[in-house]
């Protein structure tokens, strides 16, 4: 867990305020390295916000600084598509990890309940996951999140991502944000600035 809300996505630094915020790097995490391991794909982040939306944030800095990241443009800017897909494969994979973890700990609840359970001191992680779970499982209030950063000389083209995802079959049913770094307000309580 990270107690300062803090993360370093490539040159990005996200900082989330705690008191609005519960977070976990998604990618990184214990649950998501099952998953891969398997060919799921996973979202930068799974957030928390405020105990009501759960937020799924795919990062995405396009900024040219090394000849990875000029390829990686290259092929955006040929086809926006291909990041529509891989942003809703990447939301899928994302959503149907939750929901085996929200199945892991209804399981886990059931098998241990018992006088001593009063006892028990809570686990921070259990509580993360079971909020994120609920909220997105049982009330689908769900945000889905992505995060653009990009050089002037090599603009990402937004609008065309964004009629992407609207257009998408899969996504529609979703509120999906498009954030564009420097050209978008922040999110609530969230601050990202790029930290080399």
């Amino acid at each position: 867990m990270n107690p300062n809300h803090s993360f370093q996505e490539g040159d990005l630094l996200f900082e989330f305020d705690p008191l609005h915020w519960q977070v976990r790097k998604y990618d990184q995490h214990s649950y998501f390295q099952g998953f891969s391991g398997v060919g799921l794909k996973g979202v930068d982040f799974v957030a928390n916000f405020e105990g009501r939306e759960l937020w799924l944030i795919e990062v995405k800095n396009y900024s040219v600084q090394r000849s990875i990241r000029q390829k990686e443009v290259d092929v955006v800017l040929r086809d926006p598509s291909k990041i529509v897909e891989a942003l809703e494969q990447k939301f899928a994979d994302t959503l149907a990890g939750i929901r085996a973890i929200y199945t892991y700990y209804q399981r886990k609840e059931r098998k241990r309940w018992n006088w001593l359970n009063a006892w028990r001191r809570p686990d921070p992680e259990e509580i993360f996951w079971q909020e994120a779970c609920q909220i997105g499982v049982e009330t689908q209030q769900i945000r889905l999140v992505l995060w653009i950063a990009s050089d002037q000389d090599y603009a990402v083209p937004i609008q065309k991502i964004i009629q992407g995802i609207q257009n998408h079959p899969n996504l529609q049913d979703y509120s999906v944000v498009v954030f564009e770094q420097d050209n978008s307000p922040q999110p609530p309580f969230l601050k990202v600035k790029f930290q080399p």
